[in-house]
């Protein structure tokens, strides 16, 4: 079954909550990899047009059902870049699809909202998983 980007870390967050729960031999492996995996397709999430900075998740925040996305905004007024503007993005998943809900500042919620749903609702490739899973790897 082919999973968007939301899905892919959604499973990973679920990964980290099981691991701790087990405690066991394999906890330490799991949680890393686990973590390296949702960088790496944080990493790969849009950036431009006003997403300048890295988006990230906080595992705690995190549920097989929801992600909670950090997302810093550079605003823009008149063509001129006028600060940051911090956002959370959340993103919870059922049957029916994916739902978002966008918590900061509302004047450029929609543009947010925009940016973030077309990089969480990307579905990459086998071969994108694959090197998704070599680059993680690598980077060990």
């Amino acid at each position: 079954m082919k999973q968007n980007i939301a899905t892919l870390i959604a499973l990973e967050c679920e990964r980290i909550h099981n691991a701790r729960a087990a405690n066991n031999a394999n906890t330490s492996f799991n949680l890393d990899d686990a973590r390296k995996r949702i960088a790496y397709f944080c990493g790969h999430l849009r950036t431009g047009s006003g997403i300048d900075s890295a988006v990230w998740v906080k595992e705690e925040d995190c549920s097989i059902k929801q992600v909670v996305f950090h997302v810093p905004f550079h605003a823009m007024e008149e063509g001129v870049y006028v600060g940051w503007e911090k956002y959370q993005v959340v993103a919870t998943m059922d049957f029916l699809g994916m739902d978002l809900q966008i918590i900061g500042p509302q004047e450029n919620a929609d543009i947010v909202e925009q940016l973030i749903r077309s990089a969480l609702e990307y579905v990459p490739t086998s071969e994108e998983i694959e090197a998704a899973q070599k680059e993680v790897y690598r980077v060990a």
